[in-house]
């Protein structure tokens, strides 16, 4: 990597066509690859196109519970990833919960990479305890993967009205160092000023 360049490899995926030509003719973004498509379809792409010996940060940033659990364990499988985050707690997981439950269709079950989750909801409690349940899922599933994931310090994102959560921010990390960093971060209010402790 060079040391004058503090990004060597970038992607975006996804985004649709009209996204990815804009992206394409932005004259500073020469040295990112973009890939139109599915993250979990153009995933064979990707492992190609970066080196495995790579230290790599993933930012995976769906609008939705789009990317399943096996891509992230394929991408991360014997390479050094960090993972930087979103996950849809709200419209994802909270908003439509009722209709997992329900379907056929196992969206949940791909996002989680199993159906535990159904445990989660049997268990009973409010929406927001089932939900928390199922996030901190996620999290252990993370873990599984040999990933710390700073959880207390992860960023929340609210609503104005309701102080519902819409999202939250994770970092998962295999190296101790990233959870110093990932605190100085979490440090800093939106309104760019520093909390004490």
């Amino acid at each position: 990597m060079n040391p004058k360049s503090p990004l060597s490899l970038g992607f975006h995926i996804g985004g649709g066509v009209r996204t990815c030509d804009r992206l394409a003719r932005h004259a500073k973004l020469s040295r990112i690859t973009l890939i139109e498509g599915d993250c979990n379809s153009a995933l064979d792409q990707i492992l190609a196109a970066v080196p495995p010996n790579y230290l790599t940060v993933a930012f995976i940033d769906p609008t939705g519970l789009h990317i399943h659990f096996n891509t992230i364990r394929r991408l991360v499988h014997s390479r050094k990833v960090d993972l930087l985050m979103t996950i849809q707690f709200g419209m994802g997981i909270r908003m439509n919960l009722p209709q997992y439950i329900n379907a056929e269709k196992e969206v949940l079950t791909a996002f989680l990479g199993n159906s535990d989750w159904r445990d989660d909801t049997e268990a009973g409690g409010s929406m927001s305890q089932i939900c928390r349940r199922i996030l901190d899922r996620y999290m252990t599933q993370l873990q599984r993967l040999g990933y710390q994931t700073f959880k207390e310090d992860e960023i929340s994102v609210r609503t104005d009205q309701n102080n519902l959560l819409l999202y939250s921010i994770v970092l998962a990390s295999r190296n101790k160092l990233a959870e110093h960093y990932w605190r100085e971060v979490t440090k800093i209010r939106a309104s760019g000023q520093r909390r004490l402790l």
